[in-house]
């Protein structure tokens, strides 16, 4: 029998048809399941998205509100003197206002905390929007513990241990697209600008997808004509090809970029990379089909437009054509609110699955073994989710099958097998020695971590509770699982608050003042060995290269040209690890002292710092442990190499 297409009485009518779905049972106990899921929740924040401290974008964002601390030796650093990223947003003065009432370290854990905060609440406003408080909140519960991965080589994820301004901004998209789908378009349209003043590239996805869902898909013909306009208009550029960012990227400026940014090319993924990709769209094309309220369905197609449209504007204009701005626009990240949607949308999906016949529970089960074979199987993936689709139609358009109690039964055993065998991949990680494990954490937290990464366990915990909650509706039950959630708190917790309090570079600042006083304030450093915020922070001057600086060099030409060039002067001295595109292969005999000297004779170069013995004496020396005199931090001076060789 088809699934029914009734429409909504009044506004969304999500919140109307859910709270009649609602089981029966008193007041009390539902407030109880409510706070015993909502703990469940914290528990698997708790465990799932440690602090990671100044680490990976945090680095450039850290760097570019000490530079509004600090202008006069940062200001002029190789990432900022050509132009950068920082001039498309609001955030370093915030940020920077922050670091000088608290220092950095717990400006930067406290806004991290305060954008995870942000994020969630949003995602539980948005969820709101489609299904009952119960439901929005496993909603909530699958965003924290699955992966948040998107795009190539999972450089990017939409929750993140570390600050950026991406997560605030994608915060406000979210609240931003909660508020346009209760009517409140003052403040959708208030949200989604303030999202695209911290992060433009991730506040676009936001007002893309709300053009798709008010403007496109209730007029399809306009949708075509759009699509036609733009592809003509980005031939027309790229014929014209006219100085400036509506220009074309030449072939040295190109090829710099993808020696280190080769993911902004979506030409160049990899099969997982796609599979990442599909995944999502997969669950949002079953939701446009099958989901039994209109809401939700004109949310997934738009989402599916937004993902289109983004993709196709990487490929043709990114890719293909070499438009500058395109490619700085990174198009393709508009990936991440689609991800949002099709978790956020999975519970309700998959309600409606089972609520109708065998053949769309057979869509749902295909589309958890798909989230779980994602990491095991690229074909096995897209076999899964292609299937699951297929399913879907048949169901929608009431297909019956003579065998649809087998297909259940098989899509069942399709689940049973992936799981086993993802347990299987875990188990194997109990006989790791702990001599595998380099972290100061507990073995059995670092474990625990290990086992959660797919998000398969917690995210089976969390929904065999919930489960547990509705077959079960009783306050023993509710209290038996909030018991279980607090004391997973208590456990997590000393851990939590270690990583979240963490004064890394608060505490070594003082420390490094005799380094600060030998190195001139317009002197430029290299520390080879070491994070940049090291320089920027604790010595208060400019990097001469690192590797996290070449992260921007999509934004401005003249970088990346200077910074190559830095490269292929200093090669020996940076070694392969961080440079293995650029540095040209190198004498491998060549002495600590011979690379430093090498490394000197660039005369932009001041100075290099460096925990190993590089050989001449240094003019100033550091002991980070005292019962470590060997390991040193070494100041060394070019100048004095040049003039000796």
């Amino acid at each position: 029998m088809p699934i029914t297409n009734a429409q909504p009485t009044s506004g969304l009518g999500s919140l109307n048809a859910a709270s009649a779905e609602v089981r029966s049972g008193t007041r009390v106990d539902r407030r109880l399941a409510l706070a015993a899921l909502a703990v469940c929740l914290v528990a698997g924040w708790m465990l799932t998205h440690p602090f990671m401290g100044i680490y990976h974008d945090s680095v450039l964002y850290s760097f570019q509100a000490l530079a509004r601390l600090h202008p006069q030796p940062l200001a002029h650093d190789i990432f900022l003197r050509f132009g950068s990223q920082d001039q498309y947003t609001v955030f370093s003065p915030l940020y920077a206002a922050c670091i000088r009432l608290v220092g950095l370290d717990t400006a930067a854990a406290g806004l991290t905390f305060l954008a995870h905060v942000l994020f969630f609440c949003s995602a539980w406003l948005l969820a709101r929007r489609f299904m009952e408080a119960e439901l929005a909140l496993l909603a909530v519960a699958l965003l924290i513990v699955l992966p948040s991965g998107y795009g190539a080589d999972l450089i990017f994820n939409y929750t993140e241990g570390f600050l950026t301004p991406r997560q605030p901004s994608e915060a406000f998209v979210l609240a931003g697209l909660a508020a346009a789908l209760a009517q409140r378009k003052g403040w959708a349209v208030g949200c989604i600008a303030v999202a695209m003043s911290l992060h433009p590239i991730m506040g676009v996805a936001g007002a893309a997808l709300l053009f798709s869902q008010d403007v496109l898909l209730p007029r399809p013909k306009l949708a075509v004509a759009a699509a036609c306009l733009g592809l003509m208009l980005l031939a027309a550029i790229a014929a014209v090809a006219p100085n400036g960012p509506l220009g074309r990227m030449d072939d040295t400026w190109l090829h710099i970029i993808h020696q280190r940014s080769s993911f902004l090319f979506i030409l160049g993924w990899s099969a997982e990379d796609w599979a990442r990709t599909l995944l999502p769209l997969g669950v949002l094309a079953v939701g446009a089909v099958i989901a039994s309220e209109r809401a939700i369905r004109l949310f997934c197609s738009a989402a599916l437009i937004t993902a289109a449209a983004g993709m196709l504007l990487s490929l043709i204009g990114g890719d293909l054509l070499r438009i500058i701005i395109l490619v700085q626009a990174q198009t393709w990240r508009w990936l991440w609110v689609v991800n949002v949607a099709a978790v956020l949308l999975m519970p309700a999906i998959f309600r409606d699955c089972w609520k109708s016949n065998a053949l769309a529970r057979s869509t749902a089960l295909l589309l958890v073994a798909a989230w779980v074979s994602r990491g095991q199987s690229v074909t096995l993936c897209s076999l899964l989710i292609s299937g699951a689709f297929v399913a879907a139609v048949a169901a929608r358009r009431g297909v019956s099958l003579k065998y649809e109690s087998w297909a259940l039964r098989g899509a069942a055993g399709t689940v049973a097998v992936l799981l086993l065998a993802s347990l299987a991949d875990k188990l194997q990680l109990m006989s790791l020695s702990p001599n595998a494990f380099d972290d100061p954490l507990p073995i059995q937290l670092q474990l625990a971590r290990l086992w959660s990464e797919d998000g398969t366990v917690p995210g089976t915990i969390i929904l065999a509770a919930w489960l547990a909650g509705r077959r079960w509706n009783t306050p023993l039950m509710h209290l038996s699982t909030l018991g279980a959630a607090v004391l997973a708190c208590a456990l997590l917790w000393p851990s939590a608050w270690s990583g979240w309090s963490a004064q890394k570079y608060t505490v070594l600042r003082q420390v490094y003042a005799p380094f600060r006083a030998k190195i001139p304030l317009d002197a430029e450093v290299l520390w080879p060995d070491a994070s940049p915020v090291g320089i920027w922070y604790l010595l208060e001057r400019q990097s001469y290269l690192s590797g996290a600086q070449t992260a921007g060099l999509v934004f401005s030409r003249a970088a990346a040209i200077a910074m190559y060039r830095r490269s292929q002067q200093i090669g020996p001295m940076l070694g392969r690890a961080q440079f293995e595109d650029w540095v040209p292969e190198q004498d491998t005999k060549l002495t600590p002292e011979q690379k430093l000297r090498s490394a000197c004779q660039a005369t932009d170069l001041g100075y290099v710092v460096s925990g190993a013995n590089l050989g001449p004496k240094p003019i100033a020396s550091y002991v980070p442990n005292a019962n470590h005199p060997n390991s040193q931090e070494r100041l060394y001076r070019c100048a004095d190499l040049r003039v000796n060789p």
